[in-house]
């Protein structure tokens, strides 16, 4: 029997991202919902639909508000679909001397 895959394409101005963890400290210890702050930062940009300008797979931006969770196969895996009006800013590196 085929195991078939499933992949979720953005259309128009549609951003697939995926939430980048924030209950883990920098050295991977994990912090209770308590303290964790409450914050729309660190989604990892997966997929753009063909009208996105500001953003690209990779990026990691800061969002408003929320979009739809995806849910494949009965798992909910922190991925979900925002309009790209919704994206605030994006983290860049800086290189600092």
């Amino acid at each position: 029997m085929e195991t078939v895959t499933k992949r979720i394409i953005p259309v128009g101005e549609m951003v697939l991202l995926k939430a980048i963890r924030s209950d883990m400290s920098q050295g991977g210890v994990a912090i209770p919902e308590e303290v964790q702050a409450k914050r729309s930062l660190g989604h990892m940009c997966v997929r753009v639909g063909e009208d996105v300008t500001r953003c690209k797979v990779g990026d990691t931006v800061i969002i408003h508000g929320n979009g739809a969770f995806v849910t494949m196969d009965g798992v909910e895996n922190d991925m979900f679909l925002v309009k790209e009006d919704q994206i605030l800013g994006i983290l860049e590196d800086v290189e600092t001397e």
